[in-house]
């Protein structure tokens, strides 16, 4: 018999949902799969109604703590092959199949990409909010309109309901669902990032408030830099957009010194980033 059977089977008389999460975190805590009997034994208790009256919020702290594992796609592909994940987070569940486009324009599985940017973030040793972020920021892409496809219109308007869903479902801390929320809407934008806007460039970094929030900053150039690590072919690529806001930070924050009391001005930072970046189209 297995370690991670026994302690399944052990746990069972306390709460058997939680002891089959408990093994699944764990698997992605030291990046080892259960057991081919572990995985029967979990598979039986899904089918037998073991989650049916899981109270979620116990459930958060053990999917919280596979997140922040070695390997936290362990996580997902534990809770899909024992049949958990549709009952926990349908969500994330439903983007298997689904599509979108690579960076050389080959189609990539949502969900095989979900996988590689959360393994991306745990090299990274990323926070959970960037980890929960990861695993939230593609959901509006599941029900795309067809005649949209490959273009997934207006999926963050999708995903941001979605989100809210899951933080109030798992009860998650305030800051973890709006960073979340802050990544979904303003990853393609930093995927997007050029030089030659600056204007664009200084509104992107004052409207996540960078400067008063460096750290948060700093995770969102995180996950996206993991982001665009996930695509096949980039894994080891230098991320360029965020050596790009880096610098347009850098230059802004020169510029805010020069003023009178602290004041800011967005024109003045403006042309700061398109000096400092040398860009030929002004602000």
């Amino acid at each position: 018999m297995s370690r991670s059977l026994q302690a399944l089977l052990d746990s069972l008389a306390k709460s058997p949902g939680l002891a089959l999460l408990a093994v699944i975190a764990d698997s992605a805590v030291a990046d080892t799969p259960p057991g081919n009997d572990t995985l029967m034994a979990m598979r039986t208790l899904v089918s037998e109604g073991a989650l049916n009256q899981l109270d979620f919020r116990q459930a958060w702290p053990l999917l919280e703590r596979g997140l922040m594992g070695s390997r936290p796609s362990r996580l997902l592909s534990g809770l899909d092959s024992c049949g958990a994940l549709p009952h926990l987070l349908p969500e994330v569940a439903a983007l298997s199949g689904s599509y979108q486009m690579g960076a050389d324009g080959e189609p990539v599985d949502i969900a095989a990409h979900l996988s590689r940017l959360l393994d991306l973030a745990a090299t990274q040793n990323a926070s959970l909010r960037v980890r929960v972020a990861a695993l939230l920021c593609n959901l509006g892409k599941v029900d795309s309109p067809p005649q949209h496809l490959p273009t997934h219109y207006l999926h963050i308007d999708r995903c941001l309901p979605r989100i809210r869903s899951i933080a109030l479902r798992f009860g998650l801390p305030q800051p973890i669902e709006s960073f979340a929320i802050l990544a979904t809407q303003e990853m393609e934008r930093v995927h997007r990032a050029t030089r030659m806007r600056a204007d664009a460039l200084t509104a992107l970094l004052e409207r996540v408030d960078a400067f008063a929030e460096p750290e948060r900053f700093n995770d969102l150039l995180t996950l996206c830099t993991c982001d665009w690590g996930a695509y096949p072919g980039q894994e080891t690529s230098t991320y360029p957009k965020a050596a790009l806001l880096r610098q347009a930070m850098a230059a802004c924050q020169a510029v805010d010194a020069t003023m009178d009391n602290g004041s800011q001005n967005h024109e003045s930072r403006s042309l700061a980033v398109a000096a400092a970046l040398h860009s030929c189209r002004q602000p």
